[in-house]
């Protein structure tokens, strides 16, 4: 039991910093979503449902670390391993939410091809386009400091973002106002 209560423990410590990273970056996605839909007077849930996601989000993330496949580019160039990492995180969040939206649609429908059909039929291709672009920028920029912190360590990440630079001894003359 202690064993198992350690494994959850660590899971949702590792899970935390996504999840606060993919929420703030999935609550813009939704408030631009809502924005696009205002023209027509929807109203989206949009906390609820970007809160949700950035939860997947994290579980994705934590899924994608446990896959040897993530780290196969590892000794090639920082900028390789990022683009393949943000690929893999865009296509497993991409399976996620085709899987949620052909689930509804097959208990609808009851015929796994009519519900894909369907689904397909019914997609608006600029809220999938616009999401994408949102989904690419905050993947790059989470696999960014994911790598430079695994590259630099956590501490040094720390000291470069979160303190002076007067502070930290690395600030350049000239740099100072």
């Amino acid at each position: 039991m202690n064993r198992t209560i350690a494994w959850l423990k660590r899971e949702v410590v590792e899970a935390i910093p996504a999840a606060v990273y993919f929420f703030v970056g999935f609550q813009i996605i939704a408030f631009t979503d809502a924005l696009m839909l205002e023209e027509y007077g929807i109203r989206v849930s949009t906390f609820l449902l970007a809160t949700l996601a950035a939860l997947v989000a994290a579980k994705v993330v934590l899924i994608l670390d446990a896959m040897p496949i993530v780290n196969r580019f590892a000794a090639r160039p920082l900028v390789v391993s990022i683009l393949w990492k943000t690929l893999l995180f865009l296509l497993l969040v991409g399976a996620f939410k085709y899987l949620e939206h052909l689930l509804a649609m097959l208990r609808e429908y009851k015929d796994l091809l009519l519900a894909h059909r369907r689904l397909v039929s019914e997609i608006e291709w600029p809220r999938v386009f616009a999401a994408t672009i949102w989904l690419i920028v905050l993947f790059a920029g989470f696999c960014t400091g994911r790598e430079l912190g695994r590259l630099l360590g956590r501490e040094k990440l720390r000291r470069i973002f979160l303190e002076s630079r007067k502070s930290a001894g690395s600030g350049r003359a000239g740099d100072e106002v």
